[in-house]
């Protein structure tokens, strides 16, 4: 009888240490592509998928819902948005307490996921939903792994540690997994760049060991160009262009190469402060057409083309300086105003690219763009003075290779410096 009560009593023992031992083997169906199996499966492996992304880091510590907080600005700091700080989206992250998974409910039909959705909102309310798109789904660990192959890290919600405490939430940021070791890499207010095995991670989801992981998904939005002007679009060689254009959805900082197409070397700069400084001489007659090319930070390319440039063989400049002669033989005699100052203020320049005498006396007055960034105009005013009352006759041709900008204004006009009237001294014709 002894005998049959410890029989009886060891195979209980033996069944039951089987199962609870065999218990931490038994994990819910998930598509994890062999990532958990046993030593032999692995060891047969021989190349490892194994991806981990430069991530900024913050650790938040002291800021109320720290977790979110670190977590939404390591998102937007990777796109380099540095000024987004913790500090700044504290505001905007609030408590949340999810139901409890008792009785079960479907993760898909929970209306908010906590901080995911405030930093969701705070993209969207500070407009830098123009250059990222941002959506909150529910991820298994391949599906994760396939964002950070494209270059995305994922923002994830979790129990921290206790799977049965719901006052134990917590924010990760997922940027990294190793296959050979069966992990994610992480960061998070408490830590920088840890390993989370897999089954780990699938431990503190919702749904303890069910492969469904709230997650919020940041990406920049598909890369936009404005229209890219080359200006002016015509002239005689020596002629000299500015480029005018500018890329949004873009991941900064981004590489940008200029083709102008004349087989001189390609321009090269980083971001948009480049495309608006990029001056080019063609120096040769033909007609060209610029290429943009560039590459963002997270390795994404494209391309755009500008309007085509004609180029006519070279015409002959004569500078025009004060005191020279227009029209010739006339004895009319003008004076170019070289200095920063009024009307406007403008920069008015005497260069021979804003004014100059053709062969045929024609003269020429051009606004340009110079290095710094600036546009330079144009004043002649005639040396002599007491013209008096009578019938004047201005005459000139606008040749402008597209539309010409509203804040642009050709001023003729008469002055009569010594009329006793201060304000009915001058009579003005503008056109813009």
């Amino acid at each position: 009888m002894n005998k049959a009560k410890i029989l009886i009593l060891l195979l209980v023992s033996i069944l039951f240490v089987t199962l609870f031992t065999g218990c931490f083997d038994i994990i819910p169906k998930a598509d994890l592509d062999g990532e958990i199996g046993n030593e032999a499966s692995k060891a047969s492996k021989v190349d490892y998928d194994k991806k981990i992304l430069d991530v900024p880091y913050f650790d938040a510590q002291g800021i109320t819902n720290g977790c979110g907080c670190a977590a939404g600005a390591m998102l937007m700091n990777y796109y380099n948005y540095l000024n987004v700080t913790p500090i700044v989206l504290e505001p905007y992250i609030m408590v949340w307490i999810p139901p409890l998974p008792f009785p079960p409910f479907s993760l898909l039909d929970l209306e908010t996921f906590g901080a995911l959705d405030d930093i969701k909102d705070f993209i969207k309310d500070n407009d830098y939903d123009d250059n990222l798109k941002t959506k909150i789904e529910i991820l298994t660990i391949k599906e994760i792994k396939k964002k950070i192959d494209e270059g995305y890290p994922v923002a994830v919600v979790q129990y921290h540690s206790d799977p049965l405490n719901i006052h134990d939430l917590h924010y990760r940021v997922v940027h990294g997994y190793d296959d050979e070791k069966l992990e994610f890499i992480c960061s998070c207010s408490l830590g920088e760049d840890y390993p989370m095995a897999y089954i780990k991670f699938l431990s503190l989801n919702f749904f303890p060991l069910v492969d469904q992981c709230p997650s919020l998904i940041v990406e920049p939005r598909k890369i936009d160009f404005s229209p890219l002007d080359v200006v002016p679009s015509e002239g005689s060689a020596p002629h000299e262009v500015n480029l005018a254009g500018w890329v949004r959805a873009v991941v900064s900082p981004f590489s940008c190469q200029v083709d102008f197409g004349d087989g001189t070397p390609i321009e090269k700069g980083i971001g948009n402060d480049f495309l608006s400084s990029v001056y080019h001489t063609y120096s040769t007659e033909g007609k060209f057409t610029p290429v943009l090319y560039i590459e963002d930070n997270l390795g994404r390319t494209g391309k755009t083309r500008a309007n085509k440039v004609t180029v006519t063989q070279a015409e002959n400049k004569i500078p025009f300086k004060s005191g020279d002669e227009f029209p010739v033989g006339s004895g009319y005699r003008w004076n170019v105003k070289n200095i920063f100052g009024g009307p406007g203020p403008n920069d008015f320049s005497d260069s021979i690219d804003n004014i100059w005498m053709d062969d045929v006396g024609q003269l020429h007055i051009r606004l340009t763009k110079k290095n710094n960034n600036k546009w330079n105009c144009i004043e002649i005013y005639s040396q002599k003075t007491g013209w008096g009352y009578g019938k004047y006759d201005f005459d000139f041709e606008i040749v402008s290779s597209g539309k010409i900008d509203e804040n642009v204004v050709i001023g003729l006009f008469t002055y009569e410096s010594e009329a006793p009237e201060v304000y009915n001294r001058e009579i003005d014709y503008e056109y813009s």
